[in-house]
């Protein structure tokens, strides 16, 4: 019995976009721009963590061929020379910039609301934000010629950008934060060392929690009115997850740190 190939081929032939040295020049910017914030805020709390957040992300890039794998994303392989190559996916060296700055520095901040004392308002902000960013992260490099592409039954597509994956990709640095903040107490002195398998365990966490219905659906060959379906179940996982860390981690409403109520786990 010969079963169907439920998994579409990727473009193979496709040769990297001589912008791409602008791309990734834009993203080691702002990842200087976040190096320099980390190292500031290392100064002033006298802790190794920004850094080590930023380290850890970018340890996190080295997913970043799983998820492709999953999520039906193919990387230029004519006329470049990748970060590394693993499951036939040849990743850049954008990745190992962009994670840091995207999931590293993100999720450091709203670590650092969380110790503040964010309102559940303030995290819907951050929350949306994400979407904002992971936009301003994919689809400059989507537009200007070939770095990159999203293949197969990819549903609501924004200039070249399938929308569903801002719904996972935006829980990342919430998840970071919300470990650290959680763990904060036991990342002192050398154990913050542990920043760095926690950044990489919070990213697959986001990630799997919310996309594994488009996971199933992109590679299950049923076309694209089933990843559409995933897509809205995606949706309600992200929108769920985001809910019930703003429920535990986040107070009510940000009157309540300047009329002297104690902020959830401060």
């Amino acid at each position: 019995m010969n079963l169907p190939n439920q998994m579409p081929d990727p473009p193979v032939n496709m040769a990297m976009s001589p912008f791409y040295p602008y791309i990734l020049a834009l993203s080691i910017g702002i990842f200087i721009a976040a190096l320099a914030y980390g190292w500031r805020d290392m100064q002033r709390t006298g802790r190794w963590l920004p850094l080590l957040v930023l380290a850890g992300a970018g340890i996190a890039s080295f997913q970043e061929c799983i998820y492709d794998v999953a999520v039906l994303v193919w990387w230029a392989e004519v006329d470049t020379t990748p970060m590394y190559r693993l499951f036939n996916r040849s990743v850049p060296l954008w990745m190992v910039f962009a994670y840091p700055w995207f999931i590293g520095g993100m999720g450091y901040w709203a670590y650092s609301r969380f110790r503040e004392g964010m309102s559940r308002g303030q995290l819907w902000k951050l929350y949306f934000f994400g979407w904002f960013a992971n936009l301003l992260l994919e689809v400059p490099a989507l537009q200007i010629g070939h770095i990159y592409t999203y293949y197969g039954e990819q549903p609501f597509k924004l200039l070249g950008f399938p929308v569903w994956m801002a719904m996972t990709n935006t829980l990342m640095p919430i998840f970071v934060g919300a470990i650290l903040h959680l763990l904060d107490d036991v990342l002192r002195g050398p154990r913050a060392l542990f920043a760095l398998i926690l950044v990489p365990a919070g990213t697959a966490s986001a990630e799997i929690a919310a996309g594994w219905p488009m996971w199933l659906a992109l590679n299950s060959g049923q076309g694209v009115w089933v990843t559409q379906l995933a897509t809205v179940v995606t949706l309600g996982l992200s929108l769920s997850f985001a809910y019930l860390i703003a429920l535990k981690l986040c107070v009510a409403v940000p009157s309540e740190r300047s009329s002297g109520i104690a902020p959830a786990h401060a």
